[in-house]
């Protein structure tokens, strides 16, 4: 399970804005609250373990006061397009990095309001929203609500992803930042080692001492079509055809024991990053399709 969980919902119109209170606000462990007077946002800023502002929880802008009736009486108005997001972690990782009160999440938020707003495509001046924390016993999180009061906002699956790595780069910054490092270093020598690689099968082929024949092949047949080559010499610039070659050429490469060693190393950082937010890895990438290992591309295309 990822240690870091983000939940966004589409508000639908008509409900009572923060509505969906019936069902978070009646299960199992919560104190019952009638959804018939109350709205989501009197729901997450006075329900049992939300941690107050005064009389309430909710918080928004710094600078900003929140006054929970007008608050409430404004979102009942307003007849756009609604969001409601959850962003919860484990409660040993809360205590751990300091994420266990309320005014470290409001901090955070506040910090990446803007970037919020990029990804749900709202103008900064216009981008609208409200938060309150909860200090649940296994989960701490905080619940979201957004808006763009011009109307005009809208979240795609990209979008999705990138509010969940920007909430893992803010809250596990330091865990981060050395597997950025350790993963940038694994490429680095991937990168490397490839180029040198490719340049020891080239003179093997040179003095009739390579054993890979269908390696031997498909660089020759490149050396071939690059001679005929009209432009740069680049991946990018290259036929369809020709690039398809270029990555047989590049997947014969990867199957090389250390060279398959050192991208299984790059990948392990890989993955270990995202399960951080993550619940489920998508498939790896052979060698050849992996835009961080282009240049071994065009050192082939460059060695040919």
């Amino acid at each position: 399970m990822a240690r870091l969980v983000v939940k966004i919902k589409y508000m639908k119109q008509g409900a009572k804005r923060g509505g969906y209170a019936k069902y978070i606000g009646t299960r199992e462990g919560v104190a019952l609250i009638d959804d018939s007077h109350k709205t989501y946002a009197d729901y997450i800023a006075t329900r049992p373990r939300a941690e107050r502002i005064g009389k309430h929880g909710l918080f928004t802008d710094e600078g900003r006061e929140v006054n929970l009736e007008e608050v409430s009486r404004e979102l009942n108005a307003f007849g756009g397009t609604m969001w409601t997001a959850i962003v919860s972690i484990k409660r040993e990782d809360a205590e751990k990095l300091g994420f266990d009160t309320g005014a470290r999440w409001r901090n955070i938020l506040r910090a990446n309001r803007n970037e919020l707003a990029k990804q749900f495509k709202i103008k900064p001046s216009s981008f609208q929203w409200y938060g309150a924390f909860h200090d649940e016993s296994y989960h701490p999180h905080v619940h979201l609500i957004i808006y763009d009061k011009e109307n005009k906002g809208y979240l795609t699956k990209d979008g999705v992803e990138n509010i969940k790595s920007m909430f893992a780069h803010s809250i596990f910054q330091d865990e981060m930042f050395a597997l950025e490092k350790e993963k940038s270093d694994r490429r680095d020598l991937l990168r490397t080692r490839g180029r040198d690689e490719i340049e020891r099968i080239i003179e093997r082929i040179k003095d009739g001492s390579n054993e890979n024949v269908m390696l031997q092949a498909l660089i020759l047949d490149l050396s071939r079509r690059l001679r005929q080559h009209k432009g740069k010499k680049k991946y990018s610039y290259l036929k369809p055809k020709d690039r398809k070659l270029v990555d047989s050429i590049v997947d014969e490469i990867a199957k090389i024991s250390a060279i398959k060693e050192l991208y299984d190393l790059w990948y392990e950082k890989q993955e270990a990053l995202s399960t951080i937010y993550k619940t489920e890895m998508p498939p790896r990438l052979p060698l050849s399709a992996n835009p961080a290992f282009k240049t071994i591309r065009n050192a082939v295309i460059s060695e040919a």
